[in-house]
């Protein structure tokens, strides 16, 4: 990210009505501390972020950010923003190498917008950022930095710039595959008297006699082939069935090791037992492969992890075979048509999103009274629901984010970042906060939830912003259905 303020910046001189101005509004400022909520990336009426024309205002009395129509109207009679503009721009040839810095490296994890993973976003591109004070009711904008403002100005402004917003979008574009410590591999149960042969060449399936893709359990020494996997690793899954076998038998030896990983850095470890049934780490794996008959410090690491054959699928696969790359295909972008950014393993909530949004009875209950919705929001808009939703219909659904030249449109500019409702919908939920990959049919059924909740808590602000009656129904009744089971006679019926 590159900061080019103006050249004029440091410079500008203050005439004496706006500086009387500035100083009016003193008393109203604060200085965010690292535990204060600063929404410093998306406005909370609307779903522009620095990126949108003209950026957003973040209000140095609130902390909450608006598009410039917003501040004016809804901030509540703060009169001191901090404007944030941002854009992407093509890298320049030959730019110093802090700015692009790990560009064109090799991932070393299975991870996205995290050192040693795979790079999120064009790497061809860096952001451009510019920020400014915005003063009402003048309407004034004074480029920063700028050395007349008044101290206590200055370092709001540096706070709120600085700090970390509750849905940052680097935190939230980065994902990065997370291994657990095995619930059984503490306690991890071993037959006495069990040794395996330290030469990997003796290394065999003990079914088909096969010498790649070989697992060993840890409990009673059985080497099984894997199962075949979608990267071109073979295997018939012995090991698996060997697990399923000795279950039955009332022996539970779940964990199984990776032979040709073992080294002094550790191992690829699995877990078959149903509740993890994933890679996993097993903190005392060289005390578990020592009572095998394993040294673990002698051994040299002769094949590649799972992880490390999903890092080369990832890099080497031909997405145009699945894609329609190198078709005459139209970019489009009209209201309805407008795109959601995935925000980290966020698309099971985009696609669930773009359905909902299209239905007219939506339309109706959020998006036509969305000012009204807006006007009764309370004390915190970023936490209220029915505002949020409203705020994606707006969005997805008006001109504000259709791009003029689809075929040029910045993929930051002419999207929709829905991070404010992420963080709304996700909280206190163990999963749906998270990062990690979750089933759309399950957020949708969570979402209907929440929005059945507040249907019931808002009842009668829905009726006085319009958004109640047949042609705007809450938004749970239009999926609900019954269930009928009855037995029947087959002639007499």
């Amino acid at each position: 990210t590159a900061i080019q303020p103006s050249p004029a910046a440091t410079r500008m001189t203050l005439d004496d009505a706006l500086l009387a101005e500035i100083r009016a509004a003193l008393p109203t400022v604060k200085v965010p501390g690292a535990y204060d909520v600063v929404h410093n990336e998306e406005c909370v009426f609307s779903a522009d972020t620095p990126f949108a024309p003209g950026g957003i205002y973040i209000s140095l009395t609130s902390w909450r950010a608006y598009n410039e129509e917003h501040a004016r109207t809804r901030a509540g009679g703060d009169r001191l923003f901090l404007q944030r503009v941002a854009r992407r721009v093509p890298k320049v040839a030959g730019a110093p190498a802090a700015t692009q810095e790990g560009a064109g490296a090799a991932p070393t994890k299975l991870a996205i917008g995290v050192d040693g993973g795979f790079a999120s976003g064009d790497a061809s591109e860096e952001t451009v950022r510019s920020s400014a004070l915005f003063v009402l009711p003048s309407g004034a904008h004074v480029p920063l930095p700028c050395e007349e403002l008044p101290e206590l100005v200055i370092q709001a402004c540096a706070a709120v710039e600085a700090h970390a917003s509750s849905f940052n979008q680097d935190q939230a574009g980065a994902w990065e595959e997370e291994v657990k410590v095995s619930r059984y591999a503490k306690d991890l149960p071993q037959e006495e008297g069990v040794r395996i042969s330290p030469d990997p060449s003796s290394w065999v399936c003990a079914e088909s006699g096969a010498r790649d893709n070989l697992w060993l359990n840890l409990s009673d020494g059985f080497i099984g082939s894997g199962r075949p996997q979608a990267f071109g690793m073979g295997g018939n899954g012995a090991a698996l069935r060997h697990f399923e076998a000795q279950k039955a038998l009332g022996k539970h030896y779940p964990l199984v090791v990776k032979l040709g990983t073992i080294s002094a850095q550790g191992a690829d470890v699995y877990s078959y037992a149903p509740d993890e049934d994933d890679s996993v780490k097993d903190p005392w794996l060289a005390e578990h492969l020592a009572k095998l008959g394993i040294n673990a410090m002698q051994l040299e690491k002769t094949e590649k992890t799972t992880t490390e054959m999903q890092i080369d699928l990832n890099a080497s696969f031909e997405f145009d075979k699945i894609t329609e790359a190198g078709r005459d295909l139209v970019p489009v972008s009209a209201p309805g048509r407008v795109g959601l950014a995935n925000l980290g393993n966020s698309c099971y909530m985009n696609s669930v999103l773009q359905l909902l949004l299209t239905l007219p009875e939506v339309r109706a209950r959020y998006q036509a009274p969305a000012e009204r919705w807006f006007d009764t929001a309370g004390a915190d808009p970023a936490v209220d629901l029915p505002t949020q939703v409203a705020k994606l219909a707006v969005a997805v659904n008006s001109e504000r984010f259709v791009a003029a030249d689809p075929a040029t449109a910045e993929a930051a500019a002419d999207c929709v970042a829905p991070k404010m409702f992420k963080a709304l919908v996700g909280k206190g939920h163990p999963e749906f906060s998270s990062n990690r990959q979750q089933d759309a049919l399950e957020f949708a059924q969570h979402l209907l939830d929440l929005l059945e909740r507040a249907d019931r808590r808002h009842a009668a602000r829905a009726e006085a912003v319009g958004a109640a009656g047949p042609d705007a129904p809450p938004l749970p009744s239009l999926v609900r259905f019954r269930v009928e089971d009855r037995v029947q006679c087959g002639e007499t019926r």
